[in-house]
Formats: structure tokens, C-alpha cells, sequence
């Protein structure tokens, strides 16, 4: 997404949801899919599903959220 903002000039302002938003859910469905069939692999399935989701929530990058031009 800073590529995006220094490169391209895209999202220069932060205001642009439709860039931001898509990638916050995405990394968050990267974390749980992460966590979920590589970290948590060895413990049973509800613990498994609820310690991923909770992780996915909690590390989730919310900083996306932040505008880019508070950066530079």
C-alpha cells in the first residue's frame, strides 16, 4: 500500500476505503488461514478455530487505516 501511495499516488490523502479496507480483511484472512492449518495444527478443532480467529482479530493491520499523509 506505500508503493501504491509513493509510486503511484494512489490513496495519497488516506481516504480511499476501497484500497484499505480490502487489505485489512485480506490480512486478516491470511492470519487465520495461517494460523489455523500451520501454527495451531496440533490442538483440537474449537480451540484451534477460536484461537485463530482471536489472533486474526487482534493482529489484523489496522494501521492500513491510517492516512498516508501522516507518514510523509
Amino acid at each position: 500500500m506505500l508503493i501504491m501511495a509513493f509510486v503511484f499516488h494512489v490513496g495519497r490523502l488516506g481516504d480511499e476505503l476501497y484500497l484499505t479496507v480490502p487489505g485489512l480483511v485480506i490480512s486478516a484472512v491470511l492470519i487465520f488461514v495461517f494460523n489455523y492449518f500451520i501454527t495451531f495444527k496440533k490442538i483440537d478443532k474449537t480451540t484451534r478455530q477460536l484461537l485463530s480467529l482471536i489472533l486474526a482479530v487482534v493482529t489484523a493491520p489496522y494501521t492500513f487505516l491510517v492516512p498516508s499523509s501522516w507518514v510523509h
